[in-house]
């Protein structure tokens, strides 16, 4: 149930709210996300296993 609510609010950010997740993950977490990276982002599933990968080999 929980990624369905996550999805429905996905849907509904717009673009400037798109860019300003993916320079959050970037700051926080110290990495680099291309723009081709960020356009396969469809889930919070998507965002947390980009994220632990990049991690992970950093």
């Amino acid at each position: 149930m929980f990624p369905q609510l996550i999805l429905f609010l996905w849907k509904y950010t717009d673009e400037f709210a798109d860019i300003e997740i993916i320079e959050r993950l970037e700051n926080n977490f110290k990495i680099e996300i291309s723009n081709e990276e960020a356009k396969n982002l469809n889930s919070f599933d998507d965002i947390v296993k980009l994220v632990t990968k990049k991690i992970n080999h950093s």
